[in-house]
């Protein structure tokens, strides 16, 4: 291999490392990856729940579809969160701040 050839390799971007990059931004829109890792689900997860409807025992967040590509919104993803209810511990519920 001639030494142009090993300058033009590009070593591709660690995907763990693009979704930390992702969320660090406070990017509007997420990727599924950025997304499921903001909600604490595996992406896989969160994909098999746009066709079934629910994650978590409820809804799924709404998701926008762009030609082939998903994202959420962050601040949609925000309100879907908000439907859990904080817990101190299992004796005292309480409603999840606004």
């Amino acid at each position: 291999m001639n030494e142009s050839n090993e300058n033009s390799y590009h070593h591709p971007i660690n995907r763990a490392e693009r979704v930390r990059a992702e969320l660090a931004a406070n990017a509007p829109l997420l990727t599924n990856e950025a997304a499921a890792a903001f909600l604490g689900f595996k992406p896989g997860t969160l994909r098999v729940s746009r066709t079934s409807g629910l994650l978590a025992g409820i809804q799924t967040p709404p998701y926008l579809k762009i030609g082939r590509r998903v994202a959420y919104e962050r601040e949609a993803l925000e309100k879907w969160l908000s439907n859990f209810r904080t817990m101190r511990n299992t004796a005292y519920p309480t409603k999840a701040a606004s």
